[in-house]
């Protein structure tokens, strides 16, 4: 196998992988998509708000806020002992106050994990007239892409050529394209490591 990085910029992963088929190809699409843990908000508390974004639209609004968090420190929400309840070893607080005349962006979050916060701080959430305010506490957890669009870790497609495959990984999360590429791989090497060990277990 032969693996060769055309581009290496940030969110965006270009790498040039020989002596694979196409079942691994598109299982390497699958996992870099669909099946990293990536952290996102979920459920939200809304204490005011009453800007012209009613509270669902709002919710949608934090959710797909794109967060950086630690590689380690955090449990998947079903492997958490707090059954995913919510504690501080799976969820994340972040909270916003604010009044108008204003917008109020990514960076107006507060987290009490300083290692949580938005990949980007000036992303618009909702501009506030005078007289409108918000008053917002966001609970962040880890899932998957497969599951919800807000826990997608990147957009990837890949393209046949003479002896190989060529992906290209643009990161839609907190992690550059390398670190997608980088836990696709861990994901794929785990999943090949169980499932050599059941086999050789009923054997």
């Amino acid at each position: 196998m032969e693996v060769k990085v055309v581009k290496n910029k940030g969110k965006v992963l270009k790498v040039s992988v020989k002596e694979i088929n196409v079942g691994m190809a598109n299982a390497i699409r699958r996992v870099a998509y669909g099946e990293i843990p990536v952290m996102a908000v979920g459920e939200l508390d809304i204490t005011a708000n009453n800007s012209g974004l009613v509270d669902e639209i709002l919710a949608h609004r934090f959710g797909m806020i794109p967060l950086v968090w630690p590689t380690k420190g955090y449990n998947l929400p079903s492997e958490c002992k707090c059954s995913g309840k919510g504690c501080s070893n799976c969820e994340v607080k972040l909270s916003v106050k604010k009044e108008g005349p204003a917008m109020v962006y990514s960076g107006d979050l507060k987290s009490d994990d300083k290692e949580v916060h938005p990949d980007d701080p000036k992303i618009p959430i909702v501009e506030l007239l005078e007289h409108q305010k918000v008053d917002v506490v966001a609970y962040a957890k880890l899932g998957f892409g497969k599951d919800h669009a807000k826990h997608q870790a990147s957009i990837v497609g890949y393209t046949k050529g003479q002896g190989g495959f060529t992906f290209n990984i643009e990161s839609s999360c907190g992690l550059t394209g390398a670190e997608v590429f980088a836990r696709t791989l861990d994901v794929i090497s785990e999943r090949a490591e169980e499932f050599t060990k059941l086999i050789k277990k009923e054997l």
